[in-house]
């Protein structure tokens, strides 16, 4: 039985069905109508993984999604929709940093200040991601503005990269005297 199409008319024994038991039966039925209605509308709540690219806009706007972008791929905007709420409970933590860093880079890990030697209320990002231009420090630094405490501020970016270096390299000293014996 669906909620939506019951006819509560249809489920009263013949002598309850007055005038005014069909007038009270009509109204709930439209009462269950309209609840079933909002209740499908809730779905989109829960159903984010499912939602098409323009109703996730709508909910990003409606949530204050503050790293939002249109030009984010539809995969990243379902990822940053599930996340705003907890951003917003976390904002200004380093938890909070971590896991928006954790969004634009594959491999990422936050340093404060104590563990990179810094000054205090400074941090640095560290990764070993492939950066094909300095439009994704740039993201990362307006996502980190957005979510980082005021009084903190971030130092550096590392890019580390390994040397694939094959060939052995050797260096020697070798020092000798010569000696010459006899004539010339």
């Amino acid at each position: 039985m669906q909620l939506n199409n019951v006819e509560m008319i249809k489920l009263l024994p013949p002598n309850m069905q007055t005038v005014r038991d069909k007038v009270l039966c009509k109204v709930v039925d439209e009462s269950f109508k309209q609840m079933t209605y909002y209740a499908e509308q809730l779905a989109i709540y829960t159903d984010i993984e499912n939602l098409e690219e323009m109703i996730l806009d709508h909910l990003a706007w409606q949530r204050k999604s503050d790293l939002y972008e249109q030009s984010m791929d539809l995969e990243t905007k379902r990822s940053v929709v599930i996340s705003t709420p907890l951003w917003h409970k976390q904002k200004g933590t380093a938890a909070a940093v971590e896991d928006v860093v954790s969004k634009i880079f594959d491999t990422a890990v936050v340093k404060e200040w104590f563990e990179a030697g810094l000054l205090p209320h400074q941090f640095t990002i560290e990764t070993t991601d492939n950066l094909t231009s300095s439009n994704k420090i740039n993201e990362v630094k307006t996502a980190v503005d957005k979510v980082k405490r005021l009084t903190s501020h971030l130092k550096t970016v590392v890019v580390k990269r390994e040397a694939g270096i094959v060939e052995p390299v050797g260096i020697g000293l070798y020092k000798y005297k010569k000696l010459v014996i006899g004539g010339e």
